[in-house]
């Protein structure tokens, strides 16, 4: 479960952002990897990198022999360097996923065979999740997620089904192609992680319910289909862990407490799909 944590982190600290630049052509032959912030009257303005120095500076248009917007793939120079930046990015990220879901955690040991099968179909199951964001750069953005994670099984005279939530506020970052248009997403979230179970057999029912603390982190890639419109897969991981539960058993509640190397972990690895809409 660690090693799966850490190529999640991993994942999200080494994305690397390439910007679009432009080129100008002066007159004397000189290619300079620029970013042109506006061509007025008789001149040329634009900024560029001189031995490591950013420069903001300006040609006559008689001194320039030619210029294209969006030539080069990397650029020298950070979009908050160049003189009058102004940022225009979609701040709402809106994004419904549905997709399948695995419980991570190890079947105990004791279990008979029909019972250890019961709880190995339970482990998988469908997975749907709405996430909210607000971007106040276009780097980084905050906001809520809910997930919802349902699996039924029916094995011989046993019967059975899990239903696990989580909702929370989150922690975005996302991280644009130098089109503007399609992304890379990360979403860090902590909040309340919910877990219900109902098992029965002829002649008894039980039903567990419980709740605790629980965090979650998502990474994706979207897919712009549109202005405000675009699809996305994504891989998510919820982790938590139950010390007591209450268990009813045809009708009688009781509030069961664990043992530490006996809480019920509520890990999950998601794999989904989905539509995002930026406004």
């Amino acid at each position: 479960m660690k090693k799966i944590w850490m190529i999640f982190i991993m994942a999200g600290m080494y994305h690397v952002i390439a910007l679009a630049q432009d080129l100008v052509v002066t007159a004397d032959g000189d290619s300079l990897n620029c970013k042109i912030t506006q061509i007025k009257g008789d001149y040329v303005y634009f900024t560029f990198r001189y031995q490591n120095e950013i420069r903001n500076t300006l040609l006559p248009v008689t001194k320039v022999k030619f210029y294209q917007y969006n030539y080069y793939a990397v650029s020298d120079v950070l979009p908050f360097q160049i003189v009058g930046y102004k940022p225009e990015f979609p701040h709402w990220r809106l994004a419904f996923n549905a997709g399948w879901g695995y419980r991570t955690p190890r079947i105990y040991d004791g279990l008979d065979p029909i019972a250890k099968e019961h709880v190995k179909k339970l482990k998988s199951g469908f997975d749907i999740s709405f996430d909210a964001s607000y971007f106040f750069t276009e780097m980084f953005g905050a906001g809520f997620k809910y997930d919802l994670f349902k699996s039924s099984n029916i094995i011989q005279n046993l019967k059975g089904d899990i239903t696990l939530n989580f909702i929370g506020p989150a922690f975005a970052m996302r991280f644009f192609d130098h089109t503007k248009t399609n992304c890379w997403f990360m979403n860090y979230g902590f909040g309340y992680m919910g877990y219900k179970e109902n098992m029965s057999i002829p002649g008894e029912s039980v039903t567990m319910k419980g709740g605790t603390a629980g965090f979650v982190i998502d990474i994706g890639y979207d897919i712009a289909l549109s202005k405000n419109w675009a699809a996305g897969i994504q891989l998510s991981l919820l982790s938590g862990m139950l010390s007591e539960m209450e268990m009813t058993t045809n009708g009688v509640t009781q509030k069961v407490k664990f043992e530490k190397d006996q809480f019920e972990g509520l890990h999950r690895l998601n794999i989904t799909i989905g539509l995002r809409c930026n406004l």
